[in-house]
């Protein structure tokens, strides 16, 4: 006697507790899920199935779709002929727990961790904190259009520094090619006989008729005073060719240097075919808070791309070969509903109606992404839709 309650001690002391997590009643089948501490969690769970009626076959695991960035995710429970084992779940968030019971399925959402016992019971009663709405009505709304290119400096609008007068170069302000300068950067001084003249003109005479001829010579008033006079830049852009150096002789229509003008720089971008409609010659374009329009459309042998070639006004924040992306706004009207009362299936595009206290499930079309969310078809001004759950909604009508 005594070895027999020594034997039934040391059996009750290796049996395990379990609390119940999870009951579900389905197809007929009441489902209790235990587990060790009545939990589910991110982890490895010791748990245990108790089903009445007792099934001939039984197969459980755990689902969670594919989502951006991440592959759908399968979890078996490992259970024994006792429906007692083991399950491993990688991460917290929505699953979906599937029981196939003798050849009915069964399915139920659940949230990991789940933190205490859930009976499901099938209901279009939600909280209310968990569900949203949208009224359905026409507005306006924007399309955002991007285009990723290069900037480029035009390379046929080149001005040439000619004076028209002779003398000497003094200094150089440029020391080398390839710099970028502004509309009245000193370029170079010089020595003039010619100009010496009308310098001591203006100190007899202080008439306006000698600072028109210093106009016409592309001087300023200002800039003559000293020793060696001041020539600037009439343009801004990038100094491409100097033809002169320090000392040497320049006569009237000798090329001092060339500069190319980048008052407005180019963006050459590729735009989407599918977007080719929706942009035409003359749109604005912004890129780095700056507007622009689009001069020309390209034509492409691309299979997915156009150019697109925008011209902008050059402050001096656009760097040649530098790669940005432009962005156009086109306004939209029509029916436009939050992305997320739409479930996207591949096929079908889906929103829930409410209406009567039901939940109905319709289709859309969608036309086009705009800044607010989806421009559609199908819906009418009034309807009430799901904006918020949307997701929570449609698992509930999938267990009907």
């Amino acid at each position: 006697m005594r070895k027999i309650l020594i034997f039934l001690t040391f059996i009750l002391s290796c049996s395990k507790a379990y609390k119940p997590a999870l009951e579900i009643e389905k197809e007929g089948y009441k489902i209790k899920l235990l587990t060790e501490d009545g939990t589910l969690k991110e982890r490895e769970n010791k748990v245990k199935f108790i089903v009445n009626p007792k099934p001939n076959q039984f197969k459980a695991y755990l689902y969670m779709p594919e989502m951006p960035g991440m592959p759908a995710m399968t979890e078996l429970f490992e259970l024994n002929k006792n429906l007692e084992g083991k399950v491993f779940i990688p991460m917290s968030g929505e699953w979906q727990i599937i029981i196939e019971i003798d050849n009915k399925q069964i399915k139920e959402n659940i949230t990991i961790p789940l933190k205490e016992m859930k009976k499901h019971e099938h209901s279009q009663k939600f909280n209310e904190s968990l569900i949203g709405f949208f009224f359905v009505k026409d507005t306006t709304s924007y399309k955002e259009i991007y285009i990723e290119g290069i900037i480029e400096f035009p390379k046929n609008k080149v001005y040439k520094i000619v004076p028209k007068f002779s003398g000497y170069i003094v200094n150089f302000y440029i020391p080398f090619e390839g710099i970028s300068i502004k509309k009245g950067d000193k370029l170079f001084s010089f020595y003039s006989p010619d100009i010496f003249r009308i310098k001591n003109e203006f100190f007899i005479t202080r008439d306006s008729l000698t600072i028109e001829k210093l106009r016409v010579l592309d001087l300023k008033i200002d800039d003559i005073f000293d020793d060696s006079i001041i020539f600037r830049s009439p343009i801004s852009g990038k100094v491409s060719k100097i033809y002169l150096k320090n000392g040497d002789k320049f006569n009237e229509g000798d090329i001092i240097m060339e500069i190319v003008d980048n008052s407005q720089v180019l963006f050459i971008g590729d735009l989407r075919k599918s977007e080719a409609n929706n942009v035409k010659v003359g749109d604005i374009i912004q890129v780095k808070n700056k507007k622009g329009y689009i001069k020309e459309i390209l034509p492409s042998s691309d299979a997915n791309f156009i150019k697109v070639l925008a011209i902008f006004e050059n402050d001096g924040e656009f760097f040649e070969n530098n790669y940005e992306v432009g962005k156009i706004l086109k306004m939209i009207k029509g029916i436009v509903i939050p992305k997320d009362a739409v479930i996207r299936t591949g096929n079908k595009d889906i929103v829930y109606i409410y209406e009567n206290g039901n939940f109905k499930k319709f289709e859309v079309e969608i036309i086009t992404d705009v800044k607010d969310g989806y421009l559609v078809k199908n819906l009418k001004e009034g309807q009430k839709i799901v904006s918020k759950g949307v997701f929570l909604i449609d698992a509930d009508a999938r267990l009907k």
